[in-house]
């Protein structure tokens, strides 16, 4: 893990969903909600700020992550910053921080799991947490053709 590792600890926005690159690698693009919450001195009433954070998954890390939680549970998400950088149609230039996920964990403080692990290089072959479906369903339910809008070697940033 490189020098600048951040974590985040929040609820997911939305269910997580897979999407591919021309060749093939898996990503997920996801975003978490982090509440912060603090006593107000004056008024001893309770104030709250809610920050978004975008992160990015990729390979089975995206795929277990789409198969395992979705939206509003609770998770950790370990990673480095990056910046993401673009430019409009009107050619304004655009960017924001978001953090290259190494690592996306539920928070247990909030929920139980069953950890299956993996054969290598693939993703799980355990039932899902939804009901009334399997990892095959919830997957299919959420992964999207190959994008064409990034190359072998880009990142979608």
């Amino acid at each position: 893990m490189s020098g600048n590792t951040t974590t985040v600890v929040g609820n997911l926005t939305r269910d997580p969903e897979v999407k591919y690159t021309k060749n093939g690698k898996a990503y997920c693009r996801f975003s978490v909600a982090h509440n912060h919450r603090w006593r107000n001195n004056q008024t001893q009433e309770w104030d709250e700020k809610v920050s978004f954070v975008d992160a990015i998954a990729w390979g089975s890390t995206a795929e277990n992550l789409a198969d395992s939680l979705g939206k509003g549970d609770r998770v950790i998400v370990l990673g480095r910053l990056d910046l993401e950088q673009w430019e409009t149609d009107q050619g304004e230039k655009r960017s924001k921080l978001a953090i290259v996920a190494e690592a996306v964990a539920a928070d247990l403080q909030f929920a139980t799991v069953e950890a299956t692990k993996n054969e290598s290089g693939g993703s799980s072959s355990r039932p899902s947490r939804s009901s009334g479906g399997g990892t095959s369903a919830r997957r299919a339910s959420r992964r999207q053709e190959p994008e064409d809008e990034y190359g072998e070697d880009e990142e979608p940033f």
